[in-house]
Order: structure tokens, then C-alpha cells, then sequence
């Protein structure tokens, strides 16, 4: 299966988000039905800044979802977002 990884940004800031779908259409209108009421840093910052962009940053082949989830965790390990409040993936080591 292909999954998407993708990066959200508030217009005109360099704060971000990092996040993970099987369907991309889905999941920006999820982000966008949370933007409305959602008390989380990232859609506070996006009401703050009057909107967001949403960026795919790769396709990623995968399994089984965890897999899916393990290099969400990668990205947000690597690029060090801003706006991620919980971790993508809890393994034993953590």
C-alpha cells in the first residue's frame, strides 16, 4: 500500500506539522474540519494566521500501518516540528 507523508504550515510562518495518511483528501478536510473548534497548538496557530498550507512530502510503500506510522515518527524525528504534540509512533525504547 502507498501512504502519504505530509507537512502542514500557518500561512506565513515557519512553524510547522508533520503527519501520515492512506488518503490524503480525507485527511485535509479532517485538518480543516479541526481548524473550526480544535484547542491543539497547530489550529490555534493556524486560526491565528488565517489558514495553512498543506505540502505531500513523499509517498511511502508500507504493510501494515504501524510501518506507516514508524517513518512518520522518522520525519518528525529528522525535521523537528513545531506544532506535533504527540509522537506518531511509541516503541519499546521510548
Amino acid at each position: 500500500m502507498i501512504g502519504k507523508i505530509y507537512k502542514i504550515t500557518p500561512n506565513n510562518q515557519n512553524d510547522f506539522y508533520i503527519g501520515s495518511t492512506i488518503n490524503i483528501k480525507n485527511r485535509k478536510k479532517t485538518h480543516d474540519d479541526a481548524v473550526k473548534n480544535c484547542k491543539s497548538k497547530l489550529y490555534v496557530k493556524i486560526r491565528e494566521c488565517d489558514g495553512y498550507d498543506m505540502t505531500l512530502l513523499y509517498d511511502y510503500e508500507y504493510e501494515d500501518i504501524i510501518e506507516l506510522k514508524q517513518e512518520e515518527q522518522r520525519c518528525i524525528d529528522k525535521l523537528k516540528p513545531q506544532l506535533n504534540m504527540l509522537r506518531a509512533y511509541n516503541s519499546e525504547e521510548y
